[in-house]
């Protein structure tokens, strides 16, 4: 018999703030990180970590990228598994729910 592990108030706290995290918040995030990347010199030091930094960030937009493209407006990026209830997709271009 397996005992359960009882959740703290602590861990339960990171769960809700984590759930508020959208997968458009984290495309931001790395696409503003590339395109500020871009400013820098390819020896700058700074730029040493970016990749292993961006790394978790990234598998994350994978896994929750589709083969769905945004039909909103002609927009035609990809679509995202929504973070929303009632939506399947999201796009992280126009901010726009499917």
């Amino acid at each position: 018999m397996r005992s359960e592990v009882k959740s703290t108030k602590n861990y339960k706290e990171h769960q809700r703030v984590i759930a508020e995290l959208s997968i458009t918040d984290i495309i931001h995030v790395v696409d503003y990180v590339n395109l500020l990347s871009l400013f820098l010199n390819r020896n700058n030091e700074t730029l040493d970590n970016k990749d292993t930094i961006l790394e978790p960030l990234n598998k994350v937009i994978e896994r929750l990228r589709t083969d769905e493209n945004c039909r909103h407006n002609d927009c035609d990026s990809d679509l995202y598994k929504s973070d929303l209830p009632q939506y399947d997709y999201v796009c992280s271009s126009c901010d726009e729910n499917f």
